[in-house]
């Protein structure tokens, strides 16, 4: 494995940055959608919602957790497969962290 560019490492940081908000408000919506279902009852959703927090919580520290750049790749991927980024957003990232960083090259 070949030293992380300085500029894949600028780019990462804006991405990772990105990510983590569109995470975020991917995680308000499914509260609100269990918050906002009247079939089933208040302590039913509660413990819905607590159960779907613990869940989000351990993804978000597998995916973010730690800001380094030995974890750029495996953060980059995660980031990727769940489609927190934009196509747009990764063109100005090296070839090779864009190979190594692929979803389609591991069984995500």
């Amino acid at each position: 494995m070949s030293k992380l560019k300085e500029s894949d490492w600028k780019c990462f940081c804006a991405i990772k940055d990105s990510a983590i908000k569109k995470y975020g408000e991917r995680c308000l919506e499914e509260y609100r959608e269990i918050l906002n279902d009247e079939s089933k009852d208040a302590i039913a959703r509660h413990v819905l919602l607590h159960r779907v927090s613990d869940n989000l919580n351990r993804q978000f520290n597998l995916f973010f957790e730690g800001h380094s750049r030995s974890k750029v790749a495996l953060q980059l991927l995660a980031i990727r497969a769940e489609n927190l980024v934009e196509e747009e957003s990764l063109r100005e990232l090296s070839e090779e962290l864009l190979a190594r960083s692929d979803p389609k090259r591991v069984d995500w």
